[in-house]
């Protein structure tokens, strides 16, 4: 027994615990008992458990993990003295995520123990904590090759590697065959013809069916696109289609694909030299400019529920029925709770009112508004780049501390006489240490781009101040017609000068002008 976890499980102190398994396939029991195992040869006094089965760490992040996210609010709120986990990789997989947990549960007081191996999550030592996390990285990268070269090996055979079916078909494991759906191969036939021989793109593809009412797909664009690219129905098995990251992106270098004849589709929809025509005809369409486009949804993230307070979501539902067109441009509440919507023309009736109400505003007032609202997105700006210099610094600090580590080992291993077997146990460290330092200045990258975007941002505000007339232009956008303006004008009247507009299940609309116009 450890006498320093000991001492910090005792019972008067509160304990809790935390489990996660990747998968629902995978039984988060086997950390359960190991916790229990601890918790009795310890005596440990368990307030609360929480757990996040069937949750990845990779694809899911720290804030979406319900169980991890309750535990945090919890320790906040000091409902426990310590976290009892199975090992480190059940609390995150991510290097930053694992700094963030650091920091909020070290200022917290509150550790977390890793009971397989009867050890601290944090070290308190920063190069410890580097290799720990570089190995998770490192165990990370090899499960997700290890499925990427499994599936490999599955579509170099010309079978299915896996997912869901495409459209036109339905997979047998029984017999690992696809069977084809009569009804939609007809469709998907349809659906290259029409693309090659009038010339479309692949919205004007999912509009034309929709429009002569057939259905089974609620076509739209990317489902158009997802049957004209994917040479399954040319009898041909694709992997690495998609760009990484991606689910709708296609690669254009066909160099990276791996595709072979499948031996799971007796009767291909089309030909392979019909497929390549299309791919064809796709790559010389998709270099023309789309047309610009304004969203009509002007009070997209500005509308909110009166009930649940969630911004409302911005939807087209017009359908096809023959002549007839039905549904339209919505708003419409997300909650499972609220499920209700309204109308666009609707809501945006509301837009005149607020021009009204602007236009009776006090000059002065309005005009402190506005140097208000310049003078606090100054303020938030010149705070962000102040943070993003600052963890900019540390990373660069931290990398030059691990070059110096390298350095140090490499000069011991230079020479095969100085190759002892202390320095050969440091080589794990090292490919450990790599990985995180990879890592790390991927992440230095992005934030030296997000720092450029930020002092552009600024940059912009500066030059604007710097017209003596800026104040004009606002108040002039408040005279005119508000329907003649375009989207970006429309919006930033509105952000700039109204605090809140809700609507609730009735439709019943309310907005509220900030206070500092309002009063007299």
């Amino acid at each position: 027994m450890n006498p320093i976890i000991a001492e910090l499980v005792r019972s008067e102190k509160r304990g809790v615990t935390y489990g996660r398994v990747s998968t629902k396939k995978q039984d988060i029991m086997k950390q359960t008992n190991t916790l229990n195992e601890f918790v009795n040869k310890y005596g440990c006094n368990i307030v609360n458990r929480y757990e996040d089965p069937g949750v990845s760490a990779e694809k899911v992040k720290l804030e979406k993990r319900t169980g991890f996210a309750t535990l945090l609010a919890d320790a906040t709120k000091k409902q426990f003295d310590y976290v009892l986990v199975w090992d480190f990789e059940r609390v995150s997989r991510d290097q930053e995520e694992h700094e963030f947990i650091r920091k909020k549960m070290g200022n917290l007081n509150i550790p977390i123990l890793l009971i397989e191996s009867e050890d601290f999550y944090d070290t308190g030592d920063l190069m410890s904590n580097a290799v720990r996390d570089g190995i998770s990285r490192f165990r990370l990268e090899k499960i997700r090759i290890d499925t990427i070269n499994g599936k490999k090996t599955v579509a170099q055979n010309g079978m299915w590697p896996g997912g869901r079916a495409p459209y036109g078909y339905k997979y047998n494991k029984a017999n690992k065959r696809f069977n084809p759906i009569s009804e939609e191969l007809v469709i998907v036939k349809e659906i290259f013809e029409r693309y090659k021989n009038y010339g479309s793109t692949f919205k004007m593809v999912a509009d034309s069916l929709k429009k002569e009412e057939i259905v089974g797909n609620h076509w739209d664009s990317q489902k158009v696109k997802s049957v004209l690219l994917n040479p399954l129905y040319a009898g041909y098995i694709a992997m690495r289609r998609r760009k990484k990251n991606s689910r709708n992106s296609i690669q254009y270098n066909r160099d990276n694909w791996i595709m072979r004849k499948s031996l799971q589709i007796k009767d291909p929809v089309i030909s392979l030299e019909q497929w390549e025509e299309t791919w064809k005809l796709y790559l010389e369409r998709k270099d023309i400019k789309p047309r610009h486009f304004t969203t009509p949804f002007y009070l997209k993230g500005i509308l909110t529920c009166a009930h649940c307070e969630a911004n409302l979501e911005c939807k087209n539902q017009m359908t096809g029925k023959g002549k007839k067109e039905y549904g339209g441009l919505i708003y419409r509440c997300r909650s499972n709770s609220c499920m209700y919507k309204i109308s666009l023309d609707t809501a945006h009736r509301l837009i005149s009112d607020i021009w009204k109400e602007l236009r009776r505003v006090n000059v002065t007032q309005f005009l402190g508004r506005i140097s208000f609202v310049i003078t606090h997105d100054e303020g938030n700006l010149t705070f962000e780049i102040e943070n993003l210099r600052q963890s900019i610094a540390e990373k660069q600090e931290l990398l030059k501390m691990w070059d110096e580590k390298f350095d140090t080992i490499h000069q011991e291993n230079r020479t095969q006489e100085n190759r002892t077997q202390e320095n050969r146990t440091q080589e794990p460290m090292l490919i450990a240490l790599s990985i995180t330092k990879g890592v790390t200045i991927q992440k230095l990258d992005n934030e030296v781009r997000l720092l450029k975007s930020k002092v552009k941002e600024l940059n912009k505000i500066n030059d604007f101040k710097s017209d003596n007339n800026y104040s004009e232009k606002f108040m002039e956008m408040v005279n005119a017609d508000w329907e003649s303006l375009n989207s970006k004008s429309i919006r930033s009247i509105i952000t700039m000068f109204v605090e809140k507009i809700t609507v609730n299940r009735d439709g019943q609309l309310h907005y509220r002008i900030y206070k500092d116009l309002s009063e007299d």
